[in-house]
């Protein structure tokens, strides 16, 4: 979950296979190639290089449904370990800005995470990303108010389960449908 917390504590995990750690690719160059998207569309949607308490980050500019810049999510490598959020700004989904244009097309996707969500949103498919499989909150039911069509990406691990436990308390959860990539982790994996 992103949590801004003491910089001197935090610990870059080692990838399966060193050298280079995961953690140490962070241009935005590199996320590029990584989830296989252009700069300019990574740009567009407020992907930007910047600094975590003075190390390198990647900034995910998350804003509101009025466009307006909510908080930052800070990417301080590829690994999935090695997020982290503004602790004092509130949370809201990523790439909220853009559900105007998803209730035209009266659908919505739901994905945990950041770069699933570029590569939907980049391919023109409404969806809202969610910062990790427990970061799911009740106060989240109303942006789903109106959609004929509700699909959430499950990921096959327990992470996918406890984001579909949370999704199935929603007051939305009879137009949801739940869909598994397996045996594929997630959009990435398949992009």
């Amino acid at each position: 979950m992103f949590i801004r917390s003491d910089p001197q504590s935090i610990e870059c995990p080692v990838a399966s296979a060193p050298p280079p750690r995961r953690c140490d690719v962070i241009t935005l160059q590199q996320y590029s190639e990584y989830v296989k998207l252009p700069i300019e569309a990574l740009e567009k949607l407020g992907k930007k290089e910047g600094d975590w308490y003075g190390k390198p980050a990647l900034l995910s500019d998350y804003r509101d449904e009025h466009d307006h810049h909510v908080s930052y999510g800070y990417r301080l490598g590829l690994d999935p370990k090695v997020f982290r959020r503004d602790e004092d700004k509130s949370t809201s989904p990523y790439l909220l800005q853009k559900l105007s244009e998803a209730k035209i097309k009266d659908y919505l996707t739901l994905v945990e995470g950041e770069s699933d969500a570029e590569i939907l949103s980049y391919m023109d498919i409404p969806v809202l990303g969610i910062a990790g499989a427990n970061a799911w909150k009740p106060e989240y039911d109303k942006y789903l108010v109106g959609f004929k069509t509700i699909c959430v990406i499950i990921e096959p691990d327990k992470g996918g389960m406890t984001f579909k436990e949370a999704l199935q308390k929603s007051a939305h959860a009879n137009r949801i449908t739940f869909v598994s990539l397996e045996p594929h982790k997630d959009i990435r994996d398949l992009w």
